[in-house]
């Protein structure tokens, strides 16, 4: 995937027919709900975990103007491209986009819109993105809970890689899937609550309980609602200073 001019002018949606399908929900894979956080674990060691799928990640953002058609007025959405190449796999997917937060839900609740591309179509989308790149091997790890709750955990390695940010080698960040909007409740709280009272909070309880977030979080720090640690930020501006 070559890389032209890092800023391009912003696209129409009417004069890109994939991004119609992508935002109409009528692509090869239509839309979802996604319901996730993000979090920050210092020193994390994942030598020992199950991890079920690894992937090596490429993605880039790209802006585009649509006309809402209740406003009738010209807005502007963006679009993620991401290339999601399986280890032990020889041929890789690529993804075209959309989130946007579901009415009425919590703002980790998501709509997620996305179409699978040809590699063609993909790179011609690619050239007119914004921004950096953000490359990053993912790790995929299924955990089920004390409570019989179960969760995808991600975790996501990241490199500077070709066109990306520096700031951006040798972090890393988690990001926990919840099936429920009840499930995402429970377990953020539990994490809340290890963070403030310490990682026996738990086992000293009486009746003593077990948690749900898996003992290599237990340092976890929710980073879900600062829009430093967002893909978007982190492909415009690499990783925050202060961190």
């Amino acid at each position: 995937m070559a890389l032209e001019k890092f800023n391009q002018p912003v696209l129409k949606i009417s004069n890109e027919p994939i991004l119609s399908e992508v935002l109409e929900g009528t692509g090869d894979t239509g839309k979802e709900i996604e319901i996730e956080r993000k979090y920050l674990i210092p020193e994390l060691d994942t030598t020992d975990l199950e991890v079920f799928r690894t992937a090596k990640i490429t993605q880039r953002y790209l802006p585009a103007i649509f006309v809402n058609p209740k406003t009738k007025k010209d807005e502007e959405i963006t679009f993620r491209l991401r290339k999601w190449d399986a280890v032990g796999s020889d041929v890789p997917v690529f993804f075209v986009q959309y989130k946007k937060v579901v009415p009425g839900g919590s703002i980790n609740t998501r709509l997620e819109y996305k179409k699978v591309v040809t590699e063609e179509e993909f790179d011609k989308l690619w050239n007119k993105g914004v921004d950096r790149v953000v490359t990053k091997t993912r790790q995929y790890v299924e955990h089920k809970g004390a409570s019989g709750r179960e969760y995808e955990i991600h975790i996501d390695h990241y490199e500077e890689g070709e066109f990306g940010h520096k700031s951006m080698a040798g972090r890393t960040t988690v990001e926990v899937e919840f099936k429920s909007p009840e499930d995402e409740v429970f377990f953020s709280e539990q994490v809340a609550i290890i963070s403030q009272n310490g990682p026996t909070v738990f086992s000293v309880a009486k009746p003593p309980m077990e948690a749900d977030v898996p003992e290599w979080m237990f340092k976890a720090q929710d980073m879900t609602k600062d829009k430093r640690f967002k893909n978007s930020s982190f492909a415009k501006n690499g990783w925050p200073v202060s961190e």
